[in-house]
């Protein structure tokens, strides 16, 4: 996917990094470099699910997920020194 607006050339984000774009939590699998205009092109993963709106914000600083429970159940735990745990499941529900 072809962007604009990042400024100055040179490298902006690494492999790996996760962005979210429109609501879609997504992992850059190649890093993002700048040209001279501020165009960069994005290569990310899985595949955009839903077409983003043109001039769509990328989040870049704190990308995020819309997730819901997947299953009612939960499962609490206590170790020791009162260390507590959670863990449930979800899924991206964007």
């Amino acid at each position: 996917m072809i962007t604009s607006g990042w400024g100055a050339a040179g490298l902006k984000l690494k492999r790996g990094q996760f962005i979210t774009l429109g609501d879609q939590l997504l992992m850059l699998n190649a890093a993002v470099v700048a040209d001279g205009d501020g165009n960069a092109t994005l290569a990310v993963k899985p595949y955009i699910r839903v077409v983003p709106a043109d001039k769509a914000p990328i989040e870049v600083k704190r990308p995020y997920a819309v997730m819901a429970m997947s299953d009612p159940k939960n499962g609490w735990k206590v170790g020791i020194g009162q260390k507590y745990g959670v863990s449930f499941d979800c899924e991206e529900a964007f």
